[in-house]
Formats: structure tokens, sequence, C-alpha cells
């Protein structure tokens, strides 16, 4: 399996782990899909962890990303029971994806970067995410 979801009901997050090869160009309607069978599922709002910790990212694959999950009348990262979002990886351009979500363009996703997955849990339960 090229990912698995963890749902965390005590913490109202959701966490998804993205696993080495996991292609985030072709891997996005896919995802996109289970992100909103999720948030259609739940009964709280909850907060999205994407750990990304074992993928290498590409600009192609964040691209899609940002533009399917982020924009549109169906992006799931503006589903009325996502809380927000959290990129668990070290990778630089990251941060960059994180300042984009944040714009007009993208409409101003509530979005953080953390380095590890308890990171972004404890962020989430503090409402920094």
């Amino acid at each position: 399996m090229s990912h698995d979801i963890t749902l965390l009901p005590e913490s109202n997050v959701c966490i998804f782990t993205f696993h080495e090869g996991w292609d985030t160009a072709a891997g996005v309607e896919k995802r996109a899909q289970d992100v909103k069978r999720i948030l259609a599922e739940v009964e709280k709002p909850v907060f999205l962890v994407m750990n990304l910790s074992e993928v290498r990212m590409t600009l192609d694959g964040v691209v899609r990303s940002a533009n399917r999950l982020a924009r549109g009348p169906d992006a799931p990262f503006h589903h009325p029971m996502c809380r927000g979002v959290a990129l668990v990886t070290t990778e630089r351009i990251a941060q960059m994806v994180a300042r984009g979500l944040q714009t007009e363009t993208f409409g101003n996703l509530r979005v953080c970067v953390c380095s590890d997955v308890e990171e972004a849990i404890q962020r989430a339960q503090e409402g920094n995410g």
C-alpha cells in the first residue's frame, strides 16, 4: 500500500502516512478521494496530518497536489470538517508550499510544516496548526 490512514478520534486528528516511492504527482487524485471520504465520515472537524517524511517531493507533485487539494469548489482542504493541515517533512520546499497555501489564491488555508508527527499532533491539539 502506498499510504496509510490513521484516525485519532480522541484528538480529532487524521494522519495520512505516505510511504517511500509514493508518487506525489500521480497519486494526488487518490489522496483527494481518501481525504474527502474521511471528512464525510467524521462527526467532528479533524486536523489533517500529511506525513510526507518518507517521500521525495517534486515540483510537479507539489503543484498538482496544491491545485487539487486546496483549490476549486470541491477542494478537500477547505471541507467544513477540516480544521487545518500539517505537512510533516524536512524538505525545504515544504516551507514555500505552506506559505503559498496561506495566500488568497489557495483560500488562505490554515497549514503548518512540522518535523515529525508528534509535533503536528501537538500543534493540532493546541490549535496552532
